[in-house]
């Protein structure tokens, strides 16, 4: 990157952010953008999957000026109605997280290939009715999609995607209903189950957590990958009916077969800070420190710890965190707050 590029890094609290997101379109972090000396866009990389190897040979490519939409727009140029050169930009926009861009070259696939020679019907519609439902709200295509009983691969994200529309129109009978749907085509799908659990959780469904539970459980049996998460279900549901005592035990549980997990010891910290379970401010101070060293450049972890401090009123040692944060994060405006409240007290 050094020997390509010259480096800039932009945080969402840096004075700079808003307009930079608006000129450029980005809709959220981590994006990066490749520019040219002009200012001008050459591509962008959304996000980051974990696949480290992969996401570098993505890099390597835009610096020799392969595979970017510069590229590909100067490409289509020529074969505006040839279906794979639609179907490559269509791909290229999902792949940037620009879905709506997307859409059009998906229309034109399906216009300029009905007989689906190339293949490319399936996703193609798919994508269109995953659009509509996620961005409109008009589940009607992807229903219609549903019924069409299309592989497993699109069909349980179809499942999905409909029924957190529904939950995001609060239509929690049709949410039920989908994920009743969904199991029935696929009885031993761990994914299927955690989500329809962590659905019923979320919307606080309280005829329905024995099934939250009961799937839980499941999960948990037919995917020993997932046995985290299953944990934030369990944390979840013990909130929602207000056991505090089961929702120390179930986090005591997780961190003493994960004990390096930073994730799961910061929200541990916050669950007893939001909380207030005063009775743990002390383990709450322990773990967080914990999460610390394990991830000593986080400045995060140290704001949690001066809002455990705080809670405690032990202003100095709060103080003295956030500034620790605000080393961190210098530029963070939040953190400036709080080391000012904070210098306002009796003990500064």
């Amino acid at each position: 990157m050094g020997e390509k590029f010259v480096n800039l890094r932009i945080v969402t609290y840096d004075q700079a952010y808003p307009d930079f997101r608006k000129a450029y379109g980005v809709a959220g972090t981590p994006t990066v953008l490749f520019l040219d000396t002009g200012g001008g866009e050459i591509d962008r990389i959304v996000g980051y999957g974990g696949q480290k190897d992969e996401y570098f040979q993505k890099v390597r490519d835009y610096a020799a000026g392969k595979n970017t939409l510069r590229v590909l727009l100067a490409q289509y140029d020529g074969k505006t109605d040839d279906v794979e050169a639609n179907f490559a930009m269509a791909q290229k926009y999902l792949d940037r997280f620009e879905t709506d861009k997307a859409v059009p070259f998906f229309e034109k696939v399906l216009a300029l290939d009905p007989e689906d020679t190339k293949g490319h019907k399936v996703e193609a519609t798919y994508r269109i009715a995953l659009n509509e439902a996620r961005e409109k709200q008009n589940v009607e295509p992807l229903k219609a999609f549903i019924a069409t009983d299309p592989e497993e691969k699109y069909l349980s994200d179809a499942y999905n995607t409909l029924a957190s529309v529904y939950m995001r129109k609060k239509d929690t009978d049709s949410m039920v209903a989908t994920y009743e749907a969904a199991l029935e085509r696929f009885p031993e799908n761990p994914r299927m189950m955690f989500s329809y659990s962590a659905s019923i959780l979320r919307a606080e469904l309280e005829d329905l957590y024995p099934k939250a539970l009961e799937l839980n459980e499941k999960v948990r049996a037919l995917d020993p990958e997932a046995k985290t998460a299953t944990v934030y279900n369990l944390i979840t549901y013990y909130q929602n009916i207000g056991d505090t005592e089961k929702l120390i035990e179930t986090f005591e549980g997780a961190i003493a077969e994960e004990p390096e997990s930073s994730g799961l010891l910061s929200y541990y910290a916050s669950t007893i800070n939001s909380q207030e379970i005063e009775s743990h401010y002390d383990r709450g101070i322990e773990v967080i420190k914990k999460a610390i060293e394990l991830n000593a450049g986080s400045w995060s972890y140290w704001y949690k710890l001066s809002l455990l401090y705080e809670k405690k009123g032990e202003q100095e040692q709060a103080f003295e965190a956030v500034k620790k944060a605000l080393e961190l994060s210098p530029d963070n405006p939040r953190l400036k707050q709080v080391l000012d409240k904070l210098e306002g007290t009796e003990a500064h």
